[in-house]
């Protein structure tokens, strides 16, 4: 009786920490970074720093994470965003098409490359598979645009007001900052508040039971690749703006599956709450600002983040095993 005791409150404490660790090891990760470097640290710029390094990534990990908690794995976003910013900087600065022509045809390509992952889902394909095969068709898209435009490497962006676009501020504060709260708060109400939500926790939960209750798959994966396609697109551009260069695979929109599996969203689906993938996404956010404070090398840099994404799985791994005791 008392092992029995003792097995079910080691079990609690493996399930409070599973569900609230990412807060704790997100606290503990500022306080040691502001012990190491405090004067460097504990500043309001490099609060500014860390959120502007968020921004276009954490409106992403936003339509990420619903897409994830529906079952499905999208591995495309990083060569579609970078396709998308090519695209709109060979409409609108090569060829200086104007701005909204430019957003908008990088809108139907985007809702192109959701619509054909969605399409080889549909033929019973992974996601993961579906997605990883959009990706590097897109990065392919990417390539041919550079080639066609006989441009090195990159598309580089001098053309006003696209630059004042990325960097626009409201009351001193980058407007790509309350932007992605924005987003987390739509997506919340989506999730929780909706009956569209409701299918899709049903369905990444259990896809066969969602079917025999009437729950259209093949539109509910259609709906959230798309999306997904579109917002990771328009985010590539505003990194783009930012950047002033448009190039193949956007750099930070391809931690968006690292992100929600540290925040607990299973990749089996079905589980997760979007709250949380937002404390995932600044944890690594200050991650990576503290280490570029700490001066590390590039190369370590990549082994951190590396090992980062294997403790995700591991993570995910555990979170399944637990639910199936």
């Amino acid at each position: 009786m008392a092992t029995s005791i003792r097995s079910i409150q080691r079990k609690q404490v493996v399930q409070f920490l599973l569900d609230n660790g990412l807060f704790i090891a997100f606290v503990l990760e500022v306080a040691l970074f502001a012990i190491a470097v405090p004067e460097m640290f504990l500043r309001s710029r490099t609060i500014e720093a860390i959120l502007r390094l968020s921004g276009p990534a954490g409106i992403v990990l936003a339509s990420y994470t619903i897409t994830l908690i529906s079952g499905q794995i999208d591995l495309s976003t990083a060569q579609v965003g970078g396709m998308a910013s090519l695209m709109f900087a060979a409409v609108f600065q090569l060829l200086e098409w104007p701005l909204g022509v430019a957003l908008a045809l990088t809108v139907v390509l985007t809702i192109a490359v959701g619509l054909l992952s969605s399409y080889l889902i549909q033929q019973g394909i992974p996601s993961f598979v579906s997605t990883l095969a959009v990706g590097v068709v897109s990065g392919g898209i990417g390539f041919l645009i550079i080639n066609l435009a006989k441009q090195p490497g990159m598309i580089r962006l001098v053309r006003p007001p696209l630059r004042d676009i990325a960097n626009f501020e409201v009351a001193g504060v980058p407007f790509v900052i309350p932007l992605m709260f924005v987003a987390y708060a739509i997506g919340w109400v989506v999730l929780n508040q909706t009956k569209f939500g409701a299918h899709i926790y049903a369905l990444g939960g259990n896809p066969a039971a969602a079917a025999l209750n009437g729950i259209n798959a093949v539109r509910i994966a259609r709906i959230v690749l798309v999306t997904n396609a579109v917002i990771t697109g328009m985010a590539g551009i505003l990194i783009a703006g930012r950047q002033l260069a448009a190039q193949p695979g956007v750099e930070g929109l391809g931690q968006s599956l690292t992100a929600a599996l540290f925040a607990g969203v299973a990749l089996s689906g079905g589980s997760g709450k979007i709250e949380r993938t937002l404390i995932g996404l600044l944890f690594l956010s200050t991650l990576t600002i503290g280490l570029g404070i700490l001066n590390v090398s590039a190369p370590m840099r990549q082994l951190i983040n590396g090992l980062a994404f294997v403790f995700a799985i591991l993570l995910d791994s555990i979170r399944q095993q637990m639910a199936t005791r």
